[in-house]
């Protein structure tokens, strides 16, 4: 959310699309082990064959949102899913 306030208040940067995030790589397990120590819930992955079209790896690239407007990593991604499961609790 704030880089949504960052925007608004740069000049030049309207239209730009850019990611926004941590800056780092996490897995979908990571995710998933991350959701279960917060929420003190037990949550198991259940393994299926890929599908076509499935993404293996990526991670959001932030370097345009650090260029042009001056972003920078306010929530790290532990913090983020504890905030998050707060607000789902």
């Amino acid at each position: 959310m704030a880089a949504n306030f960052i925007a608004a208040t740069v000049p030049g940067v309207a239209g730009l699309t850019c990611n926004v995030g941590c800056g780092e790589q996490y897995s979908l397990l990571d995710l998933l082990e991350a959701i279960s120590a917060e929420s003190g819930v037990a949550l198991r992955p259940v393994y299926e064959p890929s599908r076509p079209g499935d993404v293996r790896s990526s991670m959001a690239d932030i370097g345009l949102a650090q260029e042009r407007l001056g972003y920078r990593v306010l929530v790290d991604f532990r913090e983020g899913i504890r905030r998050t499961v707060a607000a789902y609790s």
